[in-house]
């Protein structure tokens, strides 16, 4: 399910207050996907914070998995993800203050800045990890592999490119597995030779040869 950006605080807390986990574990891994397709440097940055080692350039599918397999158990991470979703929503007290309103107040026809302090950017970023954990709770090793599989696909569908990339390097890889194998195969064909070779240099030195010449 694809849910309007705008519209994600009142989504969430409209859940939040019905206890609808189904849904709001489905917002909150939209909103997980994204973080992953739009913000990689702000996911990898989080996961250096928080002691999730990652490759060089990782890939969707490594990304989608080391969610998966720290979300439940790594409270630091649940937090730095909460926090990420608040920012690309627009949600956390910097962004509130420079964030110019659609809406007008007085005759005068200026535009309001919305305010919103500390502490409620700190109880929205709180909010939303809390509810990461009880979605995280529900994962299982029964289930968790689909669940990577289904966050995987949501981040390629939003950032194509990146599913691109992974097709080529998985095409390089299969090059190089291929490159290997003939190297591989060169070598055992290389060894075979010489063997042969020495064989019979051996058998020509014991005469093997003359005397069957002479037979």
């Amino acid at each position: 399910m694809i849910y309007l950006e705008n519209d994600f605080y009142s989504n969430f807390n409209s859940m939040q207050k019905s206890n609808d986990e189904i849904s709001m574990r489905g917002l909150l891994f939209d909103q997980i996907s994204s973080v992953i397709a739009y913000n990689k440097s702000g996911l990898l940055d989080l996961f250096g914070k928080v002691g999730i080692k990652t490759s060089a350039n990782p890939t969707n599918k490594e990304l989608t998995i080391l969610v998966i397999n720290n979300i439940k158990s790594n409270q630091k991470l649940q937090i730095g993800l909460a926090y990420l979703i608040a920012e690309q929503n627009n949600l956390l007290q910097e962004q509130a203050k420079n964030q110019r309103s659609d809406d007008f107040s007085g005759n005068d026809g200026k535009k309001q800045k919305p305010k919103r302090d500390f502490k409620e950017t700190a109880d929205v970023v709180t909010s939303i990890s809390n509810s990461i954990k009880v979605v995280a709770d529900t994962i299982t090793n029964t289930n968790a592999g689909k669940i990577q599989g289904d966050l995987e696909t949501q981040v390629n569908s939003k950032s194509p490119e990146e599913l691109q990339l992974e097709e080529q390097q998985g095409e390089q890889e299969q090059r190089e597995a291929e490159r290997k194998k003939k190297r591989k195969r060169n070598i055992i064909i290389g060894v075979v030779v010489v063997a042969v070779a020495v064989g019979v240099f051996v058998a020509y030195k014991k005469g093997v040869f003359k005397k069957k010449l002479d037979v």
